[in-house]
């Protein structure tokens, strides 16, 4: 039988090294793909401009419906108040610490 002429734990010529782009990628996936800079810009656009005409709009659709009853009003608002942060999670999150770049 013919040994293989090329070791096992060597690569393979046309494999590439990792480029420090790539990992510099795999760090910015890990904090929702947005540098620390522009997430605190986001941050403070949201909080600023975003957050009141989400609250205008919430209060325009509950006054557009019947008057519920108090407690069903409640939740809807509790549960409002607490939705449009999920999805923008990963713009705040890290925000409030000092800059990891620095």
């Amino acid at each position: 039988m013919a040994e293989d002429p090329k070791p096992a734990s060597k690569a393979a010529p046309d494999a590439q090294p990792q480029s420090d782009a790539t990992s510099d990628a795999t760090s910015d996936a890990k904090s929702g793909g947005l540098s620390y800079k522009a997430r605190r810009r986001w941050s403070m656009l949201i909080l600023v401009v975003g957050l009141p005409a989400y609250i205008v709009v919430a209060v325009t659709i509950m006054n557009l419906l019947n008057r519920p009853p108090i407690w069903v009003e409640f939740l809807v608002y509790a549960a409002l108040g607490v939705a449009w942060a999920f999805p923008l999670r990963f713009v705040f999150r890290g925000v409030g610490r000092e800059d990891p770049d620095a």
